[in-house]
């Protein structure tokens, strides 16, 4: 084997490193992307749901069409509507109140 040859090969092994290197970092980010996206998504459907169940007179300062305000804003706005309602709605007022079970 000749210094060129061996030369190539290390600088191909370099090379091959670099690329598993860069691929297991992308990797890593993408899954920490995926893990980002679950939470958040997690989270508007939480905050929706609670919109939902809520009733009209269980928001700070309620108001005719408070309900439908809120559910405009975390619909159309996504999880930064999610995390606007989370403070200034969830965190004051506390979880929605539970129904009561129908009786048979």
């Amino acid at each position: 084997m000749d210094a060129t040859s061996a030369a190539a090969g290390g600088i191909v092994s370099a090379v091959l490193a670099f690329q598993c290197f860069a691929f297991m970092c992308w990797g890593i980010m993408f899954l920490g992307m995926m893990a980002i996206v679950v939470a958040s998504l997690g989270l508007w459907i939480w905050m929706l749901v609670d919109v939902i169940r809520r009733p009209d007179n269980a928001f700070p300062d309620p108001g005719e069409n408070t309900k439908v305000l809120w559910m405009v804003i975390v619909v159309a706005t996504s999880w930064i509507g999610a995390i606007v309602y989370y403070f200034l709605v969830y965190r004051q007022m506390g979880p929605a109140p539970t129904p009561p079970e129908p009786s048979a």
